[in-house]
């Protein structure tokens, strides 16, 4: 397929909903659009199209649009140690059997896509994920920039990599770069550690917060005992 300016390009699709009508695209007619989902292919990528739908010599409407294009990979992929604290990986508190993936949100999902229907997580005992590769599905979340995935049902003690890639309505995109270490998956005791260690961080922090607000109460009733003096004389 021939792109605008000669050169070979990679065929894109626009997915439409199914209409028997003509369609132009940018004053070039295309075939009939009968079945819903069917794509019109061999448009340019990083293009906008416009797109006018016809009745014979009537115009249904019209939409300014970009072809549809695979999402670009994730980035800055890493496994969650049992101990990571940093953020997202403490969204999460660690469990038995599970692993916690973070990573950031491509760069692009492709045409005027916003956000992806889901990503696919990929963990691999084995760095060159040939054998052993255990797959997650997660749910984006609006606007997010760093997200945090869930794997369970992994094998405690053992270590693993991971990789993901988005999915949109045209499907997979690419996978991102293997995470560039691997970490355990906790076992019972030590997902179990975690929870405590972190409950009783919370109840230090609590104890701190009353301890603070109660000098700030004496303080403000001590200001207003001595203004109630000085109002006095």
């Amino acid at each position: 397929m021939l792109g605008q300016d000669g050169e070979l390009v990679a065929e894109r699709t626009f997915l439409r909903e199914g209409l028997s009508a003509s369609v132009v695209i940018n004053n070039r007619t295309a075939p009939l659009w009968t079945h819903e989902g069917e794509p019109f292919g061999g448009l340019m990528e990083n293009t906008r199209y416009k797109i006018a739908v016809y009745s014979g010599m009537v115009e249904l409407g019209v939409v300014i649009a970009m072809p549809l294009v695979n999402s670009a990979p994730p980035t800055n992929v890493r496994v969650c140690g049992v101990s990571d604290q940093t953020y997202p990986c403490r969204k999460v508190e660690p469990e038995a059997g599970s692993l916690r993936v973070a990573f950031e949100a491509p760069a692009y999902f492709g045409g005027d896509v916003s956000e992806p229907l889901e990503y696919i997580v990929e963990v691999c005992p084995a760095a060159d994920f040939e054998r052993g590769v255990v797959r997650s599905s997660a749910h984006p979340h609006a606007g997010n920039v760093h997200e945090l995935a869930s794997v369970p049902g992994l094998n405690p003690g053992v270590r693993y990599w991971a990789r993901v890639k988005a999915v949109t309505e045209i499907g997979a995109g690419e996978v991102s770069r293997i995470s560039a270490s691997s970490a355990a998956v906790p076992t019972a005791s030590e997902a179990a550690s975690r929870r405590k260690a972190r409950e009783k961080h919370q109840r230090l922090r609590n104890e701190q917060l009353e301890v603070i607000r109660q000098r700030a109460g004496k303080r403000a009733g001590d200001f207003l005992g001595a203004r109630n003096m000085v109002a006095e004389l």
